[in-house]
């Protein structure tokens, strides 16, 4: 399993393919690379060499209770994007991995050929939810209920295979307190309204309509900001579009970076 080693903690990263276009890829809030795993099974593996990278303390990277910020998530992503050697790639990012996404498009306009963002967090992040409901996500930390109940409102279908479901949901339990009510902190704290006209990469935004987690304020809000962002919305998908719909999503994703290139 390929890792860096970024200021004595291992972030892994699961490649896949071996195409001349480079593709990094980063998940939302609970999730692991794994998520990514219905998305790769459908990208050409011969037009893309892709990476999807774990959060630290998610996934197969090191666990750690220290650095659950977006600054330090970013500095992450930087330090493994350089340790690979990417001088270019296409940025796909799902819900809080935009969090992460849209400020390295701002520091390294130079690095991406394009940005996608498939249900993304708000530009004010969790600002929309109420204190209730936030003790209420809190409160699931840690309960195989609670992970699953998060998991299954992300989708208008959910997935057949229940071992895959299952697999998530193992994934998210995963998510320790400091990372998952750190991150619950972060997000309700974020902001980047102000800074998206500065994004010069080419963005496309996806969100379907059975969205309960992301409202589309916070998705008008990107597509009117970033300068010349497109937007796709998708009739009966819910937030986790990458999973409901990948073959979809892969072409999509394809036929944005062609249009781009």
């Amino acid at each position: 399993m390929p890792h860096v080693s970024v200021d004595g903690t291992r972030i892994h990263y699961r490649e896949h393919g071996d195409g001349p276009g480079s593709m990094v890829l980063l998940g939302g809030f609970i999730s692991t690379h794994r998520w990514w795993q219905p998305l790769l099974d459908v990208l050409d593996p011969d037009r893309y060499t892709c990476y999807a990278i774990d959060l630290r303390g998610t996934g197969d990277s090191d666990p750690t209770d220290e650095g659950h910020t977006f600054a330090r998530y970013l500095a992450d992503l930087e330090a493994v994007v350089d340790a690979i050697g990417l001088e270019r790639f296409a940025f796909v990012a799902h819900s809080m991995g935009a969090g992460v996404a849209m400020p390295y498009a701002l520091a390294h306009p130079d690095r991406l050929s394009t940005l996608f963002l498939a249900n993304p967090l708000s530009p004010r992040g969790t600002q929309h939810l109420t204190p209730a409901v936030v003790e209420a996500v809190n409160s699931m930390c840690g309960s195989e209920d609670g992970i699953r109940a998060i998991i299954a409102g992300g989708f208008v279908t959910p997935p057949a295979d229940d071992g895959y479901l299952a697999t998530l949901i193992g994934d998210g339990l995963g998510w320790g307190p400091a990372i998952y009510r750190g991150m619950m902190d972060e997000m309700g704290r974020y902001e980047i309204t102000a800074d998206l006209p500065r994004i010069q990469t080419p963005t496309l935004v996806l969100w379907g309509d059975g969205d309960t987690v992301i409202p589309f304020d916070g998705i008008a809000s990107i597509y009117s900001g970033v300068p010349g962002c497109g937007l796709e919305v998708w009739h009966g998908v819910g937030h986790n579009t990458i999973l409901e719909a990948p073959a979809k999503v892969a072409g999509l994703v394809d036929q944005f970076i062609s249009e781009v290139g």
